[in-house]
Parts: structure tokens; C-alpha cells; sequence
């Protein structure tokens, strides 16, 4: 797959998604597979992604929870947000219409999910 980078949100400081965008331009690539780990919860961000991408191949995971696992997920995870955050980001989802990949966290472990997202992306890139 060649190499690969990984921009978080997490690791991120504001503001991120200029910063996420920033790193789709041509002259900022510095990876053959950049893998962008964020909410990208508004329909508008991921149309953003798809025009900065241009010819490149972008692939979408909706990875689906449902609120009070978020909720619990969030208070014990480094760093975490404010549970009002969480809230505004599960009201206002705006679920991708046709997504590569659907994963239910309820239902799949963390390891299961990153090794299908892994799997696709090989496939995607090959």
C-alpha cells in the first residue's frame, strides 16, 4: 500500500479541519494512503474531502454508535470531549447516504472494525 499517515482529530489542535483539509493539498502530500480520523459529522465537510481529493480515491466508514455507548466510550477514553459535545455531534449526524464501509460498534469489536477498514483500503489501493 506504500506509506501511510494518519491525521486524528484527537491529536489535532483548532483548528482541524482546516488542518485536515490542508493536508489533502497536492503540494502538503506526504503519504500514499492518508487515513483521516474524524467526525466529519456534516454532509458539507465530506463533500469538502471529495473536491480537495480531486482524482484521488476516497473512501468513507460510517462507523455507527449508538448514544449512551458513546457517552460511555467517551468518559474513559484520552483525551475525551464534553458530554454535551457528544450530544450535538449524535443530534446533528448527518449519516453519509451510500458509505464504502458501515460498521455498528455495538456489535463489533474495535480490532474486528479496524481490520475490516484495513482490508478495504487494501483493496481500494490496489
Amino acid at each position: 500500500m506504500g506509506s501511510v499517515q494518519i491525521l486524528s482529530s484527537d491529536k489535532l489542535r483548532s483548528p482541524i479541519y482546516k488542518k485536515i483539509f490542508n493536508a489533502l493539498a497536492a503540494d502538503h502530500k506526504t503519504a500514499d494512503l492518508l487515513i483521516l480520523d474524524a467526525t466529519f459529522f456534516k454532509k458539507e465537510l465530506r463533500r469538502q474531502i471529495k473536491t480537495l481529493a480531486q482524482a484521488e480515491k476516497v473512501i468513507t466508514v460510517h462507523v455507527d454508535c449508538p448514544l449512551e455507548l458513546a457517552l460511555r466510550r467517551n468518559r474513559v477514553r484520552q483525551p475525551n470531549v464534553s458530554e454535551n459535545a457528544v450530544h450535538i455531534v449524535f443530534y446533528r449526524m448527518e449519516p453519509p447516504n451510500n458509505p464504502t464501509l458501515r460498521i455498528n460498534t455495538a456489535m463489533t469489536m474495535a480490532a474486528d472494525a479496524a481490520a475490516k477498514i484495513f482490508d478495504l483500503a487494501k483493496i481500494q489501493t490496489s
